[in-house]
């Protein structure tokens, strides 16, 4: 064994994930442990489903759990392969482990491929013209499962859909004119809100990211409302940009090279697609000069510099990147020097979470611990601090002072990746 996950697509239904991961050099296997009694903890025995990775790779990646076709696109992209929508059924005994994986080979179309229940058996998708014809020789097409519904995407951002997993395929976004060149297909994680499954799609070009919120029209047939495409502008120079670094056009943006140099509203997402509201807020820091925060229109490229107090600048330090994070109805931003600062109204006021701290480590990171919804994560070279803030009254914004509490990490770190707070 040489790792050990949680599969997070097993989170279906509104019910948390409930399948670990156990990984090998040529093999995934999944176990979903049962719990027979809680006092003491007991467990029935789980099956260990193998799952058949590409032969040739010596350490493979797990977001790349793929088949053994020959030029799999899998093999290097996580969009290379789709499972079915009931892959990861919340109900073990309606769950249809079958795949989808595309390949390609040098100067020849594309092709896709779907498999039995077993992971092994492959055939053949017959496609029509209108699809085929979006296809370039050599080139991978994208595909992702979102509900009930698998997307296929092409370079030329051409975007079909199936709901018999790939028996029939709709139209749901026709190729545009003069556009970059697709590549990457995701869904949207954070667009699932409120018990609802995620709704968006994210059509990544080397210079752009767009939002495009499918629409079904009727079911039988397939059909699509044609739906409108959001840019999101991604930094300039960026070569190959990471989907979390998406950000904006801003010189000196920290959201550049941090995560938490940027927040979203924290009504970015609301899962009524009416309220909401696509503003962004972002740090930028120059050598030898004061931080400033900036925040958008709710097109997401105009920005207007916030006025801020005395007391947040205060305790900016000059060059260095403030730290940003959206919890609940509050953003948060945090300074190295671990003074912490939160706005219910999105930039106009700010109140003091938490002091500057006397004789500890500058802060490198702000984090919404996930795990617990409502606690920050205060990230220094050799530690990790909780912080939950309380909320004393809503109208000005005040809050009571939080207890941080010290999680041990590895000694020595000298980046921990943001997905590896640990012990």
């Amino acid at each position: 064994l040489v790792q050990l996950q949680v599969d997070r697509t097993s989170a279906q239904g509104g019910h948390g994930a409930n399948t670990l991961l156990l990984v090998t050099k040529n093999e995934v296997h999944q176990v979903t442990p049962s719990i027979r009694t809680q006092f003491p903890l007991q467990f029935l025995v789980p099956r260990r489903v193998p799952i058949v990775l590409p032969e040739s790779s010596p350490d493979p990646p797990i977001n790349a759990v793929t088949t053994h076709l020959t030029d799999s696109c899998a093999q290097t992209h996580q969009d290379g392969m789709a499972l079915h929508p009931h892959y990861n059924h919340h109900n073990e005994e309606d769950r249809i482990s079958m795949v989808m994986v595309a390949t390609a080979a040098k100067r020849k179309k594309p092709q896709i491929w779907v498999s039995d229940e077993s992971g092994l058996e492959f055939s053949l998708l017959k496609l029509s013209n209108a699809v085929k014809r979006e296809f370039e020789k050599g080139a991978c097409p994208m595909l992702a499962t979102m509900g009930s519904v698998t997307y296929l995407a092409t370079q030329s951002m051409a975007v079909f859909g199936t709901a018999d997993f790939g028996a029939s395929w709709s139209v749901v976004l026709p190729a545009p004119a003069q556009t970059d060149r697709l590549v990457q297909l995701q869904v949207d994680r954070t667009s699932a809100q409120g018990g609802h499954g995620a709704n968006t799609l994210l059509l990544v070009t080397k210079n752009e990211v767009h939002q495009v919120t499918p629409s079904i029209r009727t079911q039988f047939p397939l059909q699509f409302l044609v739906p409108r495409r959001v840019p999101i502008v991604l930094p300039e120079s960026s070569p190959d940009p990471p989907i979390n670094a998406v950000t904006t056009h801003l010189t000196d943006s920290c959201a550049q090279t941090h995560q938490d140099g940027m927040a979203l509203h924290p009504h970015y997402n609301h899962h009524n697609e009416e309220d909401r509201i696509s503003m962004v807020m972002v740090a930028t820091a120059a050598k030898r000069k004061k931080p400033q925060i900036w925040v958008s229109d709710e097109s997401g490229l105009e920005f207007s510099l916030l006025k801020l107090s005395n007391a947040v600048k205060r305790e900016f330090e000059k060059g260095a990147c403030p730290m940003l994070a959206t919890m609940g109805s509050v953003t948060y931003l945090a300074t190295q020097s671990m003074a912490v600062f939160g706005t219910g109204n999105f930039g106009k006021s700010w109140n003091v979470v938490l002091p500057a701290q006397a004789q500890k480590d500058r802060l490198v990171q702000l984090q919404v611990d996930h795990i617990l919804a409502d606690t920050l994560l205060l990230v220094t070279k050799h530690e990790v601090y909780q912080v939950k803030p309380h909320i004393r009254s809503n109208f000005p914004l005040k809050f009571s002072s939080p207890l941080k509490l010290p999680v041990v990490l590895q000694d020595e770190i000298p980046a921990h990746p943001i997905n590896v707070v640990a012990t």
